[in-house]
């Protein structure tokens, strides 16, 4: 499906807010605001072992947990009856870049329920559009004469 570069986009503006959020001190300030009996979610299980280093070494009492950023994270076993449920950047990073991927989904799916016939594809588009805007070679003579006739209209 053509979205017009969107989703490349989107994911680019993603990796590109990742990349200069590198040690700005998120972890940190996520360690730092954790209370005992709170619950941190990752991605995975370096990350894991990293926050529970982390978090022993600042001598909280908080549970680290591991779940893939695919799943809805309502899908996830239980509450946390003890106290907040917090997403660390590296689940949440991978969560967008998800979210991203499963909306370009859904749009493609709309888009299949809603057509009788396929998109064309771009270059099939652009093709078609340059050959009904196309102008004659005996209509415009020069570069010159081209300008001529634009400044004429004005």
């Amino acid at each position: 499906m053509n979205d017009h570069g969107l989703q490349a986009h989107v994911k680019a503006s993603l990796r590109t807010f990742i990349a200069f959020s590198r040690r700005s001190g998120r972890t940190t300030a996520m360690i730092d605001a954790a209370r005992d009996g709170d619950l941190i979610i990752t991605a995975n299980e370096p990350e894991a072992r990293r926050l529970r280093r982390l978090l022993h070494d600042a001598g909280k009492e908080v549970a680290v947990g591991i779940s893939d950023p695919g799943r809805k994270p309502m899908m996830l076993r239980g509450t946390n009856p003890t106290g907040a449920t917090i997403f660390d950047h590296v689940w949440l990073e991978l969560y967008w870049e998800t979210q991203i991927d499963l909306a370009a989904s859904s749009l493609f799916q709309i888009k299949q329920a809603m057509s009788k016939q396929q998109e064309p594809e771009p270059e099939q588009r652009l093709s078609d559009r340059a050959e009904h805007h196309r102008l004659e070679p005996s209509r415009v003579t020069s570069p010159t004469e081209t300008l001529n006739l634009e400044n004429a209209r004005g």
